[in-house]
């Protein structure tokens, strides 16, 4: 497998708040992003610097002109268009626009990620949906400070006709949906599963299998119920294998997909679509099948931290617990995303930054705070002699089963990494240093 993983892991991030941004549909594709990426100039500037390199150490040009020629045959007019403005406000020439196209594929080209997400219900039915981005993209800005995800994440609201339609965790670059939520309908969440390769993803494509966000942004823009987004999720052909979590505005509407490359199911161990319902009150999806045993710790621990929970305790208090708790959230985590959709409730916590208690009072039934289970959860690491960064360290552990055997890396300043992999995690090593 090819990895696009891009510069150091270890760095201090320094992020602004997350600003929000309205993009209406109505106006031409070319103006929708503009003011986004005015906003982020600098910084969007640098990442597709940064992109550009990596993709020319992972990727041969002639395999680069074959993605590209892929994925504009399936982005549609009005994605292109989209692009183009992006490229016009950034002051970029014409020959970036193929390594703007392809930062929008990135998991299709295999980049690493983790990301976890639970769905749950209370007992009227009501689903509270919960998400951790678990990523890294680094890039250097010109005065040499370094940047990541956190710095270009920003909440976008989508207008039809002057109304709001969905809304979206989004990126500077990217104009898909890997995180987002239609108002007074359902919520979306794509995780990475195993299998992500990019040679076989761009085989799929040349069959008719696509990317996932564009399609999502589509879908939020005009389907508004839960079951027809299911249904529609799981009629398409994508280019590769994934999960989408999913939640609905009515009781009990909840479901996890392990979608296969180009068809939903079609591998004989996938696991079936899993669904909420009364005797089943919540769904945890991390980064491998639920009917395997699992890749890293942070199932089997989230699994232990919720036997302390009934339907009773699903409250946003415990949701937010839950998520920036240690067994899910580490420092690989971009952002954390609680919704609900039944009341268009949607809040956003960035590396660093507690639950929004103050907008939880009147939400739902309250129960005292998870504190208690999460410091069981903790002691019990303890116990068994890990530290209290063991969370971390397991995410770290995880990538470096693909990390340790990929490729040197070339970071911003053009010199080449390896990735070095020990008892404390990952670091990085200039390539000529060891």
């Amino acid at each position: 497998m090819r990895l696009l993983w891009l510069a150091s892991l270890q760095a201090v991030l320094c992020v602004k708040s997350v600003p929000r941004f309205d993009i209406d549909f109505d106006k031409p594709p070319q103006e929708r992003y503009r003011a986004i990426h005015e906003y982020f100039k600098e910084s969007s500037r640098a990442m597709m610097n940064s992109t550009k390199k990596n993709l020319a150490v992972h990727f041969s040009d002639a395999e680069l002109a074959e993605w590209a020629s892929v994925v504009k045959g399936v982005a549609g007019e009005e994605t292109l268009q989209e692009l183009e403005g992006i490229l016009e406000a950034l002051g970029l020439p014409e020959d970036d626009f193929d390594t703007l196209l392809l930062s929008n594929v990135l998991y299709e080209l295999a980049s690493p990620t983790l990301c976890s997400g639970v769905v749950a219900a209370n007992p009227q039915g009501q689903v509270i949906h919960g998400r951790n981005m678990d990523y890294r993209l680094e890039f250097q800005l010109p005065n040499g400070s370094v940047e990541d995800w956190p710095n270009v994440t920003y909440e976008a609201y989508y207008f039809k006709g002057g109304k709001p339609v969905f809304m979206s965790i989004g990126w500077a670059l990217y104009t898909g949906v890997h995180t987002g939520m239609r108002f007074g309908g359902w919520t979306f969440e794509q995780n990475t599963r195993p299998g992500n390769n990019a040679t076989q993803n761009l085989a799929a494509g040349k069959k008719g299998g696509i990317p996932f966000g564009w399609f999502v942004k589509e879908l939020l823009a005009t389907v508004p119920d839960f079951q027809t987004a299911l249904r529609k999720i799981n009629s398409t052909s994508f280019m590769a294998p994934q999960y989408f979590i999913m939640s609905g505005s009515q009781p009990y509407e909840g479901a996890v997909v392990s979608m296969d490359r180009l068809a939903a199911e079609s591998l004989p161990n996938t696991p079936p679509v899993r669904f909420l319902g009364p005797g089943n009150w919540y769904l945890l999806q991390t980064n491998d099948d639920v009917n395997k045993l699992p890749a890293d710790p942070r199932r089997p621990l989230t699994n232990l931290c919720l036997l302390w929970y009934t339907t009773e305790d699903v409250n946003l208090n415990n949701i937010w617990d839950l998520m920036l708790g240690p067994t899910l959230h580490d420092y690989l985590t971009v952002f954390t995303w609680v919704a609900i959709p039944s009341t268009n409730y949607s809040k956003l916590a960035l590396p660093g930054e507690p639950a929004p208690t103050s907008l939880l009072q009147g939400q739902l039934t309250e129960r005292s705070s998870a504190s208690e289970e999460v410091s069981a959860v903790r002691q019990m690491l303890s116990d068994n002699g890990f530290a209290d960064s063991f969370s971390a360290t397991l995410a770290e552990r995880f990538m470096a089963n693909s990390l340790k055997k990929s490729p040197a890396i070339l970071g911003g300043n053009g010199k080449r990494w390896h990735h070095v992999v020990t008892d404390e995690g990952i670091s990085l090593t200039r390539a000529d240093a060891i």
